[in-house]
């Protein structure tokens, strides 16, 4: 007990010094603060609307639907990306509208049209835009003429980077990084007799 006791003037007077320290820091001569130099103008950081970041959730949605639907031979998927554009994924890196729908339209189509599952989209305000990322599932849905869905081994997030158009927000850079899975055991078809 007699060391506990003993231990709390030194703490008290270490406090103590610091205080004092603060308190002339504060006050000496040369050091003001950044109102009285002059600088009263608060730090501004970019700011995102309730209406950006539904826009933003927007595009993120038609980005889903424009891959798995491969419309209109994956120009609609081009025209969510800024005219310079780019997406980086498994296969390779497209940047521009051609280059984008070319990668959109090397990839698998699902059998129902239906396969990506975008989830859990955090946006975030950026000085030239905003920057989101988001969870993917990938789910085939019907293949090989089989019931229900089972997941993929494709799987991952995006990250984005997001630039205000006159049309509207627009990707400007779109990342795919994928979880390293081993490949998934086949299932035997059982058969009929």
């Amino acid at each position: 007990m007699a060391n506990t006791y003993a231990a709390r003037p030194a703490v008290t007077r270490a406090i103590a010094w610091l205080s004092l320290m603060v308190v002339v820091s504060m006050t000496a001569p040369g050091v003001r603060s950044a109102a009285a130099q002059g600088n009263t103008a608060p730090v501004t950081r970019p700011i995102l609307s309730p209406q950006d970041q539904v826009d933003l959730q927007q595009l993120v949605a038609r980005y889903a639907f424009a891959y798995d639907s491969k419309g209109d031979a994956c120009l609609t998927l081009a025209d969510l990306f800024t005219a310079d554009g780019e997406f980086i994924g498994q296969r390779g890196h497209a940047k521009g509208r051609e280059a984008l729908a070319a990668y959109c339209r090397g990839g698998k189509t699902p059998a129902n049209g239906v396969s990506h599952f975008i989830m859990n989209h955090v946006i975030e305000p950026a000085p030239d835009g905003a920057t989101g990322k988001q969870y993917l599932i990938v789910v085939n849905i019907g293949e090989d003429n089989r019931p229900g869905g089972e997941f993929s081994n494709t799987g991952g997030h995006y990250e984005d980077v997001y630039s205000r158009t006159p049309q509207g927000w627009r990707f400007k850079r779109r990342e795919f990084i994928p979880i390293a899975s081993p490949p998934r055991p086949t299932r035997a078809t059982p058969s009929r007799q």
